[in-house]
């Protein structure tokens, strides 16, 4: 496979260009632009790579941008694929990366193993993502879905007091609803998460951030 990589620093372009020389049984050829601009001014008169690795944060052409132009470039092209190397992994970006058509997520502290690996995947037309950020992007989704999906407000309420340490007494206190009625909806939080202590609800909670000081258990909004 022919490989593009596109980053403005010189030290890690030039390690990474030499290990995968090395392995002359994947790579035929291993290309380097410390320029965006470079690199896509000769996309335009007709360079043919394979896969291009590319940085997200460069000073010429911000990585997004420089990933929807070359897939503008080789609209309808099968065989024109990207990779994304960075050191941004919130899950929002990669999300974002990987919906506007890149096909590979990798942080810049991966093995050169992993990297090889990506490589052959993505180049057999599968999605990569690399094992580190996997777990955040997993966390994310977590976070985001199930606190929005499966909790009613009431419920996401009740969690925030437990994440507090407060009793089921004090939170049907502060709440102003029976004891009964914040035991059932502990009930059904751990049931929607699938556990059986509260302790480990908490620690769920607060490990995958769905838990913060944000959630707003106000007076003024408890009863909304």
């Amino acid at each position: 496979m022919v490989i593009a990589i596109v980053d403005d620093h010189r030290l890690l372009t030039e390690a990474l260009s030499n290990c995968l020389r090395n392995n002359t049984t994947l790579v035929q050829e291993v290309m380097v632009y410390n320029s965006p601009k470079s690199f896509l001014d000769l996309l335009t008169k007709g360079l043919q790579i394979d896969i291009l690795v590319a940085d997200l944060i460069m000073p010429e052409i911000p990585g997004i941008e420089l990933i929807t132009r070359c897939l503008q470039m080789n609209a309808g092209s099968p065989d024109f694929k990207i990779i994304v190397m960075t050191s941004v992994t919130n899950p929002q970006m990669v999300r974002h990366v990987l919906s506007i058509g890149a096909k590979g997520f990798l942080t810049k502290d991966i093995s050169l193993e992993e990297l090889q690996l990506a490589l052959v995947e993505v180049y057999q037309g599968n999605q990569y993502i690399a094992k580190s950020v996997e777990k955040k992007l997993l966390r994310s989704f977590i976070t985001e879905e199930q606190i929005n999906f499966y909790l009613t407000p009431r419920e996401t309420q009740v969690l925030a007091h437990l994440c507090k340490a407060k009793t089921v007494k004090e939170i049907a206190y502060e709440m102003q609803l029976s004891l009964h009625t914040v035991l059932s909806y502990q009930k059904n939080i751990m049931r929607k998460f699938k556990m059986n202590r509260t302790i480990d609800l908490v620690a769920f909670a607060i490990e995958h951030g769905i838990y913060s000081e944000t959630h707003n258990t106000s007076p003024a909004n408890r009863h909304r």
